[in-house]
């Protein structure tokens, strides 16, 4: 699956890419907020392994990469984790190389991406489970609320992350607030 904006190609992550997502994963600045940072390039070529080949099949994760149209540079990655089977909702998350933060890139790539989700495959909710905890995060909440996301929950200590309990937002759109937005 291929997805075009002005800017930007969204396609499947392949093997081939490892080096460039190394060279975000990697950072420890952008890798902070990922449950498994890539500290070697090895950590990259798993994480490309398990991710879903096919789009839109219940309990995988698929991901996209994000590539500048004009270069055809990887510059970060979006992925989409299709719930069981029947639910018709799924989870968003994106990781951005920081040379290219803060210029549209993700609000870009995310709208086109949440807008297919609702129109051709029919989803009916999308959510992003959001890390409060660190003040730096606060782009991932703002980059919801842009998608027109409405926080649904703030789970008290909700996981073990990076050795010790954080909570987590849930954020979520549906189908028929999104249409009533475009």
């Amino acid at each position: 699956m291929k997805l075009e904006t002005e800017r930007l190609i969204l396609r499947k992550i392949q093997p081939e890419d490892k080096h460039a997502i190394f060279s975000y994963r990697g950072d420890p600045e952008v890798n902070y907020f990922l449950p498994s940072a890539a500290r070697q390039l090895s950590d990259v070529e798993k994480f490309i392994a398990v991710c879903a080949s096919e789009f839109n099949q219940p309990e995988t994760w698929f991901q996209f990469v994000i590539l500048l149209k004009a270069t055809n540079t990887v510059i970060g990655d979006i992925g989409i984790h299709f719930l069981y089977e029947g639910s018709e909702q799924c989870e968003l998350g994106y990781t951005l190389h920081k040379a290219h933060q803060g210029k549209g890139y993700a609000s870009e790539a995310l709208f086109t991406i949440v807008d297919e989700l609702f129109t051709t495959f029919n989803k009916h909710r999308i959510t992003a489970l959001i890390d409060p905890e660190n003040s730096e995060n606060s782009a991932s909440i703002k980059m919801a609320q842009r998608l027109g996301m409405q926080q649904e929950a703030h789970f008290r200590e909700n996981y073990f992350f990076k050795g010790k309990w954080v909570d987590e937002l849930v954020f979520a759109v549906l189908q028929r607030e999104w249409k009533t937005k475009r």
